[in-house]
């Protein structure tokens, strides 16, 4: 079954909504996003940014008609984002709490309600039509969540980050990285 966008557009099996700003997405794969700067300060920030070429390609990708590239799309933000999260719950937010115990808490309950969020899209992706309002949502949490995150606790980061935590958290977005 086909379904009309809001658009006007026809979308193979998807009932997508339009985008605000249409002049921000592309039809074109995103290019390889190697880092851009030394440093686990650095690669925090730059992580964020490719999370957010990745958001935009998913919103590219709901635009079209390729159900089979919005799942690629899917797939590869999703478990970027999740292990993102992951990384920042198990090194950064713990000794983030003994300083700024009530911005930690935060932030680790934004992580929780993005989870579910991931959650539900991944099974709006086993119904015939996916949710376009679900996928803005998660673009629009995330930026706000990014810039929270870089404006205290990446900066507290940067600065009281133990050498071995650093170490750890610039492997495990640096694997982000290679991968390409």
């Amino acid at each position: 079954m086909h379904a009309a966008s809001s658009d006007g557009r026809r979308c193979r099996g998807l009932a997508l909504a339009r985008v605000a700003d249409m002049s921000q997405l592309t039809e074109e794969p995103a290019p390889h996003m190697a880092p851009v700067r030394q440093g686990v300060d650095r690669l925090l920030y730059d992580h964020h940014d490719r999370l957010d070429v990745r958001c935009r390609d998913l919103l590219a990708a709901g635009v079209g008609n390729d159900r089979v590239d919005l799942l690629s799309v899917w797939g590869r933000l999703e478990a970027e984002l999740l292990d993102h999260m992951a990384a920042e719950d198990h090194v950064i937010l713990p000794g983030y709490a003994a300083h700024w115990p009530r911005d930690a808490d935060r932030i680790f309950d934004e992580h929780t309600r993005i989870r579910v969020l991931v959650t539900l899209i991944r099974l709006d992706f086993t119904l015939p039509t996916i949710r376009a309002e679900r996928l803005q949502r998660l673009v629009d949490t995330l930026g706000a969540h990014s810039a929270s995150e870089e404006r205290g606790m990446y900066t507290w980061a940067t600065d009281n980050l133990a050498h071995v935590a650093q170490d750890l958290l610039g492997k495990t977005v640096s694997r982000w990285f290679a991968r390409g």
